[in-house]
């Protein structure tokens, strides 16, 4: 009997060592990235990050289909190149961007034409009929185009320079 209570006593104490005096692992709770997302939505506004807060800015309605999305009342505040967009109606292509209605403002012009097309490839800005003002003149014209460095070619335009009297 008493080899039996031994033996018994012998077989709880291995099964109980490793519980007992073993070491446990311990679990890590993992925090949350700090890593920004690309484009963020929140309340009817979009943000799109690049490491940074790039862009931002709010919308009306978007339709999305399998090969362009179609955006409504789209204003976007561009916060490293200091530009502002506003349009009626926008519709993204894969390389192609359409705007109606557009104003485009930056640092030294501001822009309103009733169609405006941007080349995500070449960064050329193009439309129909224009009106340019700026500090230095304003205008208007049949049709322009502008570059990715800014430049305004437009045919037939008509402007007005201000000077000081």
């Amino acid at each position: 009997m008493v080899k039996a209570v031994s033996f018994a006593v012998l077989v709880f104490g291995i099964m109980l060592y490793p519980l007992l005096m073993g070491e446990y692992k311990t679990t890590h709770t993992v925090k949350a990235s700090a890593k920004l997302p690309d484009v963020e939505f929140n309340k009817g506004k979009f943000y799109i990050y690049n490491g940074e807060l790039q862009k931002e800015g709010s919308f009306k309605k978007l339709d999305m289909y399998k090969k362009n999305y179609i955006a409504y009342d789209l204003n976007v505040k561009d916060l490293v190149k200091l530009e502002d967009y506003k349009a009626d109606k926008t519709v993204f292509e894969d390389d192609l961007v359409t705007g109606y209605n557009v104003w485009y403002k930056n640092k030294d012009i501001e822009l309103i034409t009733n169609l405006a097309y941007y080349n995500k490839i070449t960064k050329l800005l193009s439309g129909g009929k224009v009106k340019l003002y700026s500090k230095d003149f304003r205008g208007y014209g049949k049709s322009f185009k502008m570059d990715d460095k800014k430049n305004l070619y437009a045919k037939n335009i008509i402007y007005y320079l201000k000077v000081e009297k």
